[in-house]
Order: C-alpha cells, then sequence, then structure tokens
C-alpha cells in the first residue's frame, strides 16, 4: 500500500497497466537506490530477492516495458546448507541480504550488452549472520546488526570493493 500526505491509500500497481497482478506480497523489503527489493515473497524460494523496475514501486516481472524488474538468487552464493533471508538491508548504495549465519552485499543497477539489469554478488560474509530484518540499524559508514555472536559492524574496506565485520560487543560490554 502507499499513503499519501492526505492520507488516500491506494495499492501498489503498474503505473503503465494500472494493475497489481505482478506485485508481489512479501516478508521483508528494502529501498535501495531506485529499487525497492523484496524477500521471503508468499508461495516463493527463501533465498530468492525480487527487484523492482527502475525508479519504480508497482512495476515488477511480468509488468510490460520499459521494465528492468528481474529476479535474483543467492543460492549459489550461500551454499546449500544455508536457511533462507531473514532479513534485508541497505549500506550506501548496496544491498545487504542476510542469511542466519552469513550476509551478502549486492550491487543493483549493472545491465549486461542487451540492457537486462544483472545484480551482482559483490561480497559473501561468512563470519556472522543476523537474528532478524528488524535487529539491524545503518549509519553514515557502517551497518551495525545483532547476531547470536554479539554485536557486529561491516563497511567497505578503505582500498577495495570488500567488506569487513568487526566485534562490537566487548565495546557495549
Amino acid at each position: 500500500v502507499i499513503i499519501d500526505a492526505s492520507h488516500t491509500v491506494t495499492y501498489l500497481q503498474d503505473l503503465g497497466t494500472g494493475s497489481n497482478t505482478n506485485t508481489p506480497i512479501a516478508e521483508h523489503v528494502c529501498i535501495v537506490g531506485n529499487y525497492t527489493v523484496v524477500a521471503n515473497v508468499s508461495g516463493g524460494d527463501d533465498q530468492t530477492i525480487l527487484i523492482s523496475n527502475a525508479n519504480t514501486t508497482g512495476t515488477w516481472v511480468g509488468d510490460p516495458s520499459p521494465n528492468d524488474s528481474t529476479t535474483f538468487s543467492l543460492a549459489v552464493h550461500m551454499g546449500a546448507d544455508s536457511a533462507g533471508i531473514i532479513g534485508l538491508g541497505r549500506l550506501g548504495k548496496y544491498l545487504i541480504v542476510f542469511f542466519p549465519k552469513r550476509f551478502a552485499v549486492v550491487v543493483l543497477g549493472e545491465y549486461d550488452v542487451a540492457n537486462n539489469h544483472v545484480p551482482r554478488v559483490m561480497d559473501v560474509i561468512t563470519e556472522t549472520g543476523i537474528l532478524g530484518h528488524k535487529s539491524s540499524i545503518t549509519t553514515e559508514k557502517d551497518i551495525i546488526f545483532m547476531s547470536p555472536a554479539g554485536v557486529f559492524s561491516a563497511r567497505q574496506a578503505t582500498f577495495t570493493e570488500a567488506f569487513e565485520t568487526t566485534s562490537k560487543s566487548e565495546a557495549i560490554e
């Protein structure tokens, strides 16, 4: 649903057709750059994210062109033993996809030669996961999150694309 300033409620819909047939019903939602990202879609795969068309909230896979929405499975990056997605977050221009024991840093907005939106997993941090979708906050340079092993901070390394995590539990104690 969308609620505007005058408290008018409308459903998400493809603006070209007025239909919400392809709008997913999902457990987790996050806005990253020009995209709306959802995970744990009703009736879907728990390791796949759906990414809206750029600059829209109601245009999804199956809606007519122009439409660069896509689905993206993280199963190959997370491993066969990984449980499903339990949270989404954003750190600057990156999408953070949390699993119970690891998380992936995903780059959105890259396109192939046929102009298809092709998300890319930039990094996978296997040392720690997250307790749940609402157990993280984003600061200017870090994403801070609670895991079963304590409180951690993640940020992009200064000179590379890699992400690094540090434990904050000692400082909190």
